[in-house]
């Protein structure tokens, strides 16, 4: 069914708002939602709006599915987190996922077709990933796949098949910023940004090597981009 909340909710899914792993360590495992998601804050996904660790307890995730539009009207000049799947990930797995719907945010950094912000902990790897959504904002970090990646940890065989349009910096069609190594990618969507965006990619907008070496293998990109 469809969730919407408030022109102010954040923590926002079609199955959770926030999960925490503060007790022990915690798997979401085999779990779908399928149905539009809106609301006027951050912290907003398909699934969940926020999954997080606290350093010690660990999330896993996999096997996690959602088809829907997601929508948030937040309208400050600020992180959004918002994906067609997860609004913000924290924790120590992240493979067998997808998301099909298109995402939109009014404004706001870090948003993607599948999650707006990942932190990748204990060298865990983002695998097998899809999201098929167009996504739209005005922020930076921006990605058909994911907006913002973090902790120099991998992404493979993962896709984005949608496009992507912003008016910010660090925009690409599969993921908008990351310090990842990128084994077995595409994005076929197509890219735009406005005549002052930079670090635009038809894959990657900005990638960085900040933790160790990176590799980028195996990668394609065919949609047009300007």
């Amino acid at each position: 069914g469809e969730v919407t909340t408030s022109t102010s909710g954040e923590y926002v899914g079609g199955l959770v708002g926030h999960l925490r792993a503060q007790h022990g360590d915690e798997e979401v495992r085999n779990v779908t939602a399928s149905g539009n998601v809106s609301s006027g804050g951050r912290y907003v996904g398909g699934l969940i709006g926020y999954v997080r660790d606290d350093g010690t307890h660990y999330v896993a995730m996999s096997e996690a599915h959602a088809t829907g539009n997601v929508n948030t009207t937040y309208a400050e000049e600020s992180n959004a987190y918002v994906g067609g799947l997860v609004g913000r990930f924290k924790g120590s797995e992240f493979t067998d996922i997808s998301a099909t719907g298109d995402v939109t945010s009014t404004t706001g950094n870090e948003v993607g077709g599948l999650v707006g912000r990942v932190v990748m902990r204990n060298n865990g790897i983002v695998a097998n990933a899809s999201a098929t959504g167009n996504v739209t904002t005005t922020g930076q970090r921006v990605g058909g796949l994911i907006g913002y990646h973090r902790t120099g940890t991998i992404l493979r065989n993962v896709t984005a098949t949608g496009d992507v349009s912003t008016d910010g910096q660090s925009v690409g069609g599969l993921v908008g910023d990351t310090d990842a190594s990128i084994t077995d990618a595409s994005a076929t969507g197509e890219v735009t940004t406005s005549t002052t965006g930079e670090y635009v990619g038809g894959l990657v907008g900005h990638l960085r090597a900040q933790h160790g070496d990176e590799e980028v293998r195996n990668v394609t990109a065919s949609g047009n981009v300007s």
